[in-house]
C-alpha cells in the first residue's frame, strides 16, 4: 500500500507567483473599479506593490464617492508599513476631511502625521468666513484652530503653521478676481505681500512658464507688489532649473 507521506511528496506543488503576475494584477487593479479591484490587490505577494495597489485603488474609491470609512478600513490590508501610511494619508486627503474627522487616519500616517494635520487644517481654515476689515479675528480663530491642530508639536511649529495657513486663507480673496492691496483688508504692506507670495509658489510654473491665464492678473494699485513677487518667483525657479 502506497504510504500517504509518499504521495505528498510527489504532489507537484503550487507554482510560485512571479513578478511578473504581481505586475499584471496591479494593473488589472487599477484599470478595475473599486471596491472590487481591491480584492484584486490582495493577491499580489510583494508587499510594497501590494501597498502601492492597494493604496491606489482606495483612494480612487473614495474620488468616485465611496464611502472613505470603508476604504481606511482597507488601508489595514497593507503589509508595507510605509504604504501602509500612505494609505491613510491619501483617503484624508481625498475625502477632504476635517481635522476632527481626519486624526484618527493622520494618527495612522506614520511620517506623514503633521501634514496631514496641516492639509485638514487648511480645509478647515478655507471654510472660515474672511469679511475684508476683520483680519485680526480671523487671525485669532486660525491661531486656535491651528493650536487644536497641532496639538502635542512644538509651539514655534503651531507658530509657522499659523502664519502660513492665515496667508493662504488671505490669498484665497484674489483667487478668481485680480489682485488689490485693499483686498487684504487692514493687513500691512508685507502681511499682504506675503500673502500674495502664496499665490506665486502655486502657479510660478505656469505662469513662469509663459501663461498669463493661469491667474486672474492685478489692478493698477496691485503692480508694484504683484510684479515685485513675480520677479522674485521666477528668478528663482530659473536658478533651481539651471542647478545640475
Amino acid at each position: 500500500m502506497t504510504m500517504w507521506w509518499l504521495l505528498a511528496c510527489m504532489t507537484t506543488a503550487p507554482p510560485a507567483t512571479t513578478p511578473a503576475d504581481d505586475a499584471r494584477r496591479y494593473a488589472k487593479a487599477l484599470a478595475g473599479t473599486p471596491p472590487a479591484s481591491i480584492e484584486i490587490c490582495a493577491a499580489i505577494q510583494d508587499p510594497a506593490i501590494q501597498g502601492d495597489c492597494v493604496t491606489a485603488t482606495a483612494a480612487q474609491w473614495v474620488l468616485r464617492g465611496g464611502d472613505w470609512t470603508k476604504a481606511f478600513a482597507r488601508c489595514s490590508s497593507i503589509r508595507d508599513e510605509t504604504w501602509g501610511a500612505e494609505c491613510s494619508f491619501q483617503i484624508a486627503d481625498n475625502a477632504a476631511l476635517s481635522v476632527q474627522e481626519a486624526r484618527p487616519l493622520c494618527t495612522q500616517s506614520g511620517r506623514f502625521e503633521r501634514q496631514c494635520l496641516e492639509h485638514a487644517l487648511r480645509r478647515d481654515v478655507e471654510a472660515l468666513p474672511a469679511p475684508i476689515g476683520e483680519e485680526d479675528v480671523l487671525r485669532r480663530r486660525v491661531e486656535q484652530k491651528t493650536a487644536d491642530a497641532l496639538q502635542g508639536y512644538p509651539s514655534e511649529t503651531q507658530k509657522t503653521m499659523a502664519a502660513q495657513t492665515f496667508s493662504l486663507r488671505i490669498a484665497k480673496r484674489w483667487e478668481n478676481e485680480p489682485f488689490s492691496p485693499s483686498m487684504c483688508g487692514a493687513l500691512d504692506e508685507a502681511s499682504c505681500r506675503r500673502s500674495y507670495v502664496h499665490t506665486a509658489r502655486t502657479y510660478a510654473a505656469a505662469v513662469c512658464g509663459g501663461d498669463d491665464e493661469a491667474i486672474s492678473g492685478w489692478t493698477a494699485e496691485g503692480a508694484a507688489i504683484a510684479e515685485s513677487v513675480w520677479a522674485e518667483a521666477c528668478a528663482r525657479r530659473a536658478r533651481r532649473r539651471q542647478r545640475p
